[in-house]
């Protein structure tokens, strides 16, 4: 089992933000039902967009998928996100948008300590984020991908992937690091 970043305990989740991420698990063909049933039995059962929840039950929650139906429903998950959160408006490019999800991840939590993103590395076709937060590491390499998906222009192509030889949450860490690369052609 990881163990989570440190978080309060009275740390709160946008409703739009859950809404969002059981959209997209729904849309990427995970049953309506047993994830209506996973949120019942965190204590979720009725979300309302502009509500807000504790985030240690939507955490559990995000486990209880995990469990369910492997990393890929939380990817699934993780990619609704920055069409379904509130992001900031002027993003206009894949560094942009790296550079401003700490901002939308602030903006969809509240409540006390909730962790961070931070985009370092920052060059032409390559950025390394640190996702130091309590999600599970398939959620966000789920908005990584929605990121590159909006924002790298047509001809080009993208990847996230863990940084090779870096903690990941999933493995212990308190933070997982994410390789985001972008390039013309062949990799």
């Amino acid at each position: 089992m990881r163990p989570l970043p440190t978080h309060s305990s009275s740390a709160e989740v946008w409703g739009g933000t859950v809404i969002g991420i059981v959209q997209g698990m729904e849309a990427a063909g995970y049953p309506e039902m047993k994830l209506r049933d996973l949120l019942r039995i965190c204590n979720l059962p009725v979300i309302e967009v502009d509500g807000w929840y504790a985030l240690n039950r939507f955490l559990l929650f995000l486990k209880e998928a995990e469990a369910a139906f492997g990393a890929d429903a939380l990817r699934a998950g993780g990619r609704a996100i920055p069409t379904s959160a509130k992001f900031p408006p002027d993003l206009d490019s894949l560094t942009r948008g790296l550079q401003m999800l700490d901002v939308a991840y602030q903006v969809n939590h509240r409540k006390g300590a909730i962790g961070r993103y931070r985009c370092t590395e920052l060059t032409d076709g390559r950025a390394v984020m640190i996702c130091e937060n309590p999600y599970p590491c398939a959620l966000d390499q789920g908005i990584v991908e929605r990121l590159i998906a909006e924002f790298v222009p047509s001809g080009l192509q993208g990847t996230v992937t863990h940084v090779a030889g870096k903690p990941c949450r999933c493995q212990g860490g308190r933070a997982c690091h994410l390789e985001v690369r972008w390039w013309h052609g062949e990799p």
